[in-house]
Formats: C-alpha cells, sequence, structure tokens
C-alpha cells in the first residue's frame, strides 16, 4: 500500500471497521503481471476469501481506477451476491 491516499482512507475507515487492503497482481508488492481487469477479480475473490477465514461474515469490496472495475466485475460474476 504505497499510495498515501490510500493509507489515508484505510485509515479513516478502520475507525469503523475492519479493513483489508491488498495490491492486485502486478501491482504494489504482489507478483505476476497485469491483466487490466481480466484476471484482477480472481485477486478480489481471494481477498474477500481471507476476510470470510478471519471471520467477517460481511464483507465490502472498494476499488479506484482498475480495482474499481475489478470489483465491479468481481460482484457481478458473484453466484451469491457476495
Amino acid at each position: 500500500m504505497a499510495h498515501p491516499a490510500l493509507r489515508h482512507v484505510a485509515a479513516g475507515l478502520r475507525k469503523y471497521a475492519g479493513v483489508l487492503v491488498m495490491d492486485l497482481r502486478g501491482h504494489g508488492r504482489s507478483s505476476g503481471s497485469c491483466t487490466f481487469g481480466d484476471r484482477e477479480i480472481f485477486d478480489v475473490d481471494a481477498g474477500v476469501g481471507e476476510a470470510r477465514r478471519l471471520g467477517y461474515q460481511r464483507v465490502i469490496t472498494m476499488g479506484w481506477s482498475m480495482g474499481g472495475a475489478a470489483v465491479l466485475r468481481h460482484a457481478g460474476l458473484s453466484k451469491n451476491g457476495t
């Protein structure tokens, strides 16, 4: 999480809820290559799965730019609406 703006948003949200922040493939500390939204939905799905594993029952995904496209596409392809 290299971007100061993202750190600021995450810190603000942490006052009200648990926050997990991740880098999509090919960004930040993540390995792999960017697929411009094609396979990043699997990264989002892995993040949602980790939140569930940690015990979160309600999970909200957020993203900006390509991350926003990835979370919208993930939500649209989700079979159970989560």
